[in-house]
């Protein structure tokens, strides 16, 4: 459902929410009375109040494409597999130009990004 914009950036706000209920009447039922009350709420001026609080409680830790790329990377580095002689991972070839290709072409453009 559309909240209105939000004053200090312009952007249109949306409240999401699932309401878990029988697949039947009661459910729906269920489903519009909880419609209703968010309704209430945003035209109230509750519907915001503390979530800007809470958002920012609830973030998560930044984790640039630099970092994610390494991992991945060393995840599928070429690696011996236990007792039997084969190889896990890429080839080393394969892990070579993957390395090239992120340090040359990727990583530049958007290595430093969250």
């Amino acid at each position: 459902m559309t909240a209105g914009s939000d004053p200090r950036t312009g952007a249109r706000r949306n409240i999401y929410e699932t309401v878990h209920g029988p697949d039947n009447r009661a459910g729906a039922k269920a489903a519009d009375a909880r419609l209703a009350e968010l309704i209430a709420a945003v035209e109230s001026g509750e519907a915001f109040a503390g979530r800007a609080e809470a958002s920012r409680a609830e973030q998560r830790p930044v984790v640039r494409v630099e970092d994610l790329a390494s991992a991945w990377q060393n995840a599928h580095r070429p690696r011996p597999a236990r007792g039997d002689g084969e190889w896990l991972g890429w080839s080393p070839k394969t892990d070579m130009t993957v390395a090239d290709n992120c340090r040359s072409y990727i990583l530049p453009t958007i290595g430093t990004r969250p």
